[in-house]
């Protein structure tokens, strides 16, 4: 991310004012950390104002067990994101194969069911609730930094 000067400048301030900065390398960083002390070193790293409540993040679903793992808490039921009946729920079902059919329930006339991939189940589809049909995206870095146990 290039960051323009103005926005650095707007970090900095916010450090002076107390805020909590988060870092990220460039090019090794896997997800961003709290950094209590910023070095402020541009050109290697990325600095932001840590958010408190980050968006989750989603992606596909790696494999079909890793889809069948969370199916069932929705009931077996997906949405189509572009269906004008916002209110109707699709069955979806993983046949002996593996492979994953979306269908209109009452399930109706024979030949109903679209095939989906994982791929096409996380772009086109959500479940019930509204969260995507993929799995959330982690970096990692779950555990309290040493300035948030500090700071508890």
């Amino acid at each position: 991310m290039i960051m323009k000067l103005n926005e650095m400048i707007d970090v900095m301030k916010a450090f002076e004012n107390g805020e909590l900065i988060e870092a990220i390398h460039k090019t090794k960083g896997v997800c961003w950390t709290e950094t209590p002390y910023p070095a402020w070193n541009w050109q290697e790293f990325d600095y932001r104002v840590y958010k408190k409540e980050l968006e989750t993040e989603y992606k596909p679903f790696k494999n079909i067990d890793d889809l069948l793992s969370v199916i069932g808490k929705h009931d077996y039921h997906v949405r189509f994101k572009r269906d004008i009946f916002e209110d109707r729920l699709l069955r979806i079902y993983v046949n002996s194969n593996n492979e994953i059919f979306v269908y209109p329930e009452p399930k109706g006339k024979v030949g109903y069911e679209i095939p989906v991939s994982l791929e096409t189940l996380f772009k086109n589809y959500t479940f019930p609730n509204g969260e995507p049909c993929g799995q959330t995206i982690t970096c990692g870095c779950d555990e309290p930094s040493v300035y948030q146990e500090k700071k508890s």
